[in-house]
């Protein structure tokens, strides 16, 4: 076993041995760290260069022995289409070049290998080959003639469905407030940074909330109607909130936002002269740069306190408080404000704030310290903030009144159907071609109860009610390190359902990751809650706002996050068997996290569910195929039709030219060998990033969002453009294709349309050297024209990224060409990815 990882292997491979309950999985991975690099010989068809090196990270241009590499990250590729690998210093990469002077090629002989798939538990150790050896760098081709050849008619399988999602972890709150249409921070006026696990009633001031005259807010401890506290606003006092972190909200013009909040009126009926106006409740959005103690005001909606209080008595009873709806329409915008934005901003949308730069590491808005050196990350204030305002003529009143639990949402197309998602987002999601979305992360294990510490947190049955019932979440530290962050409050204002309602809205997969301590009756009653068309957990779920059973073709429930579950065959057999009931047998998916591997029971007993039961595979930046391939093996000797995903893809930090490389590689080799590695699903990390917001910058890891966001813009990042290439140039089928010269450094995959449809063939090339290649492209059929589309590294910096001031900095560059058989050459950059679309 793994002999063959004694030999020079070309393409930048270690083998891997990964103990599998008394058996051994080999596993090939890619080597990260870079050791004593090894003359081998000359590789057939490369130039020898004894002077110059190619060094990748060298901006992709040849150089002389020792030259500083600039700019000062240097990358390496592994060939063919394997990972990238950072190093992280001019000085390393030149003593890369020193020590490899004279070399055609070399190689890099390491003991320390990347573990693959996060295949470890508490108890199991990888045991790694010592013969192992990897092959970094490359060689350029000497100058030849490449032929592509694409053999329309063997087709080799229908393009496989379900590998270009994406991922969202609410354990970074940022991701939270990118998909849900919830614009305020805190809504429920508890303590956000709790200061140890055993004072979960340690009632301070919210720090999110603001206020004026007074300044301090008081809270009200007694029967709040969610959580441990309610805000209790004072006669002409103004108490704001400016949304995530506080940075401000991103007010449009004419447009309509909806709400309520939570209000409880009480007052001592005989101590109210007849006389006595009880005041007003104002609701609003405004400006809060305004100079001056008049702030503009955009919109305002105000509710007499004598109509909406609950009762004319002293009764102070939970069932007391209120839930008052409101819609606040914008005001239009002035041809000044429009003028002024058309001469500044260009890139950002028409509104009626304005957004400021402000510094990192500062209260309140807290950008991350460190984002501010990276690529795409700008730390903005915006104007706008929601406000609450009890208006009172004179000065105490009679009437007390309580807050809780405000909601806010832009109304859009979505929002009016009941989908509580931001569109903006939606939008870019679609452009990305997603098909799918995991919803899951660590935070489905180390969240804790705000009841009860002691109990876990991340609970179906008290993520199911209405919003404005939930109580927070408690996030009980990153998971690796609970140091981290500490404790703090998460919002449950986008839970499970919400999430499952709208990627059934949008006729995606839907994967959701649920604690694997749920136990085996709640999850049964889970099956009901979501599939029964009849019976009290249908009633529940139309009372929670679901009025329709979920859709159940496209549906996965993973049960743990990268933790053993030794209740995964029982808790399947009992939500299955509740399936059975509703009528929807062999239909779900059920999936266990890839530790589950690491214990024959859970493969064995599971084995009657065939193609039901799937096992989550997370990687870093290294490619699945071969792990997934050698598990797949494994799984067939032990007589199981399980599948595989892939539903984390942490590259740790990238968000560059880089990753979309590595991204549109992973895809090229997925599309070709997906029922080789039993691949049922793929969802990238992470669909969504807020720009100076990602936390686990704290420890350097992260910052790695296909997607990112301000509060006045969304723009996509390589890897967005590298997605949304991909999904255009795949077809319905799968063909053939050759390649003559270019196979160590050209991924191809080809694919046409048997279904209808204006583009006839898709090719997809991933160039990954730093040699421009002329390409011919041969076909069996003739076309017309074709377009053809690159994204390409900018002077062959591949750490490149978009920044906000110029966010299509890297975006795909389209041209229309004639396909005749005397075509010119279509002409391949350096680390890029093409895509071309043939028409006839």
């Amino acid at each position: 076993m793994c002999d063959d990882c004694e030999m020079n292997h070309s393409d930048g491979r270690g083998c891997q041995l990964i103990p599998l309950d008394g058996r051994f999985l080999s596993v090939v991975v890619v080597v990260l760290m870079i050791a004593l690099p090894v003359c081998v010989s000359n590789v057939e068809g490369f130039a020898k260069r004894p002077s110059k090196l190619f060094y990748e990270g060298c901006v992709g241009s040849t150089y002389p022995v020792c030259q500083s590499c600039v700019p000062p990250t240097c990358v390496k590729i592994t060939p063919p289409n394997r990972g990238m690998v950072t190093v992280p210093s001019p000085e390393e990469c030149c003593a890369l070049c020193t020590s490899t002077f004279g070399c055609t090629s070399w190689m890099v002989v390491d003991d320390s290998q990347q573990r693959a798939c996060s295949m470890f538990n508490g108890t199991t150790q990888f045991v790694v080959n010592p013969k192992s050896k990897c092959i970094f760098g490359s060689v350029v081709p000497s100058n030849m003639t490449h032929v592509l050849r694409v053999s329309e008619s063997t087709l080799l399988h229908k393009s496989p469905p379900s590998l270009s999602g994406c991922h969202i972890d609410l354990g970074y709150d940022n991701q939270l407030y990118s998909i849900s249409s919830q614009l305020l921070y805190a809504e429920s006026f508890e303590n956000h940074l709790m200061p140890n696990k055993g004072s979960s009633n340690a009632l301070v001031n919210t720090s999110y909330w603001n206020a004026t005259n007074p300044s301090t807010i008081e809270f009200s401890y007694d029967l709040p109607f969610n959580g441990f506290q309610s805000a209790r606003i004072q006669p002409n006092q103004i108490m704001a909130n400016r949304g995530f972190h506080s940075i401000g909200l991103h007010v449009l013009p004419s447009a309509t936002y909806d709400g309520f909040i939570m209000v409880r009126v009480q007052t001592k009926a005989s101590m109210v002269p007849s006389s006595e106006s009880f005041g007003t409740l104002v609701v609003g959005l405004r400006d809060y740069f305004s100079e001056g103690s008049e702030a503009t005001i955009f919109a305002s909606q105000a509710f007499p306190i004598g109509k909406i209080k609950s009762d004319g008595s002293s009764s102070n009873s939970s069932t007391s408080w209120l839930k008052l709806p409101f819609s606040l329409k914008t005001k239009h915008l002035n041809n000044k404000r429009k003028n002024m934005i058309q001469g500044n901003d260009k890139n950002k949308t028409m509104a009626l704030t304005s957004c400021r730069s402000f510094p990192f590491d500062t209260p309140p808005l807290n950008c991350q310290p460190g984002l501010e050196g990276r690529p795409g990350h700008v730390c903005l204030q915006c104007s706008g903030e929601f406000f609450i305002q009890f208006q009172h003529e004179g000065g105490k009143s009679s009437v007390t009144i309580d807050i809780d639990m405000p909601f806010l949402e832009l109304r859009t197309n979505l929002t009016a159907a009941g989908i509580h998602v931001k569109e903006d987002t939606v939008q870019f999601l679609q452009k990305m071609n997603v098909d799918g979305i995991r919803f899951g992360g660590t935070f489905v294990e180390t969240d804790i109860s705000y009841h009860n510490f002691s109990q876990f947190g991340y609970n179906w049955e008290t993520l199911h009610a209405p919003f404005e019932q939930r109580w927070p979440l408690v996030q009980n530290g990153s998971g690796i390190d609970e140091n981290i962050w500490g404790l703090q409050l998460r919002s449950s204002a986008f839970g499970p359902f919400e999430f499952l309602n709208f990627t059934n809205y949008m006729g995606w997969d839907g994967s959701i990751a649920l604690n694997h301590q749920q136990s085996i009756s709640s999850l049964a009653t889970l099956v009901d809650y979501m599939f029964a068309t009849s019976g009290s957990q249908a009633q529940q779920r139309a009372q929670d706002g679901f009025p329709h059973a979920f859709d159940h073709s496209n549906i996965f429930f993973e049960l743990g996050n990268e933790i053993y579950n030794p209740s995964f065959a029982s808790q399947v057999a009992a939500m299955e068997e509740r399936a059975i009931e509703n009528g929807i047998r062999g239909n779900l998916n059920y999936a266990c996290p890839w530790q589950c591997l690491s214990n024959n029971g859970s493969i064995l007993n599971t084995t009657s569910f065939g193609q039901q039961i799937v096992f989550d595979c997370h990687t870093h930046d290294e490619i699945a195929y071969s792990t997934l391939k050698q598990a797949s093996s494994y799984l067939k000797d032990l007589g199981s039709d399980a599948r595989f995903s892939v539903w984390e893809t942490n590259t740790m930090d990238l968000h560059n030219m880089m990753r979309a490389l590595l991204e549109a590689m992973d895809d090229n080799v997925n599309m070709m060998e997906a029922s080789n590695m039993r691949l049922a699903s793929r969802t990238a990390s992470f669909c969504m990033e807020m720009s100076a917001h990602d936390p686990f910058w704290s420890v350097g890891r992260g910052d790695q969002g296909l997607i990112f966001y301000t509060q006045n813009q969304t723009w996509g990042q390589p890897p967005f453009h590298a997605r949304a290439m991909l999904g255009e140039a795949l077809l319905d089928t799968i063909v053939s294709t050759s390649l003559n010269n270019g196979e160590a450094f050209l991924n191809v995959v080809a694919s046409i349309s048997r279904d209808g449809g204006d583009a006839l063939l898709g090719i997809r090339i991933v160039n990954t050297s730093p040699s421009k290649y002329s390409l011919d492209i041969l076909t069996e059929d003739a076309y017309s024209h074709a377009t053809v589309s690159t994204l390409v590294s900018p002077n062959g910096y591949l750490n490149a990224t978009n920044p906000f001031t110029d966010p299509n900095f890297i975006s795909p560059s389209s041209s229309t060409i004639p396909a005749s058989s005397d075509a010119t050459p279509i002409i391949i950059d350096p680390f890029s990815l093409t895509t071309i679309l043939f028409y006839k």
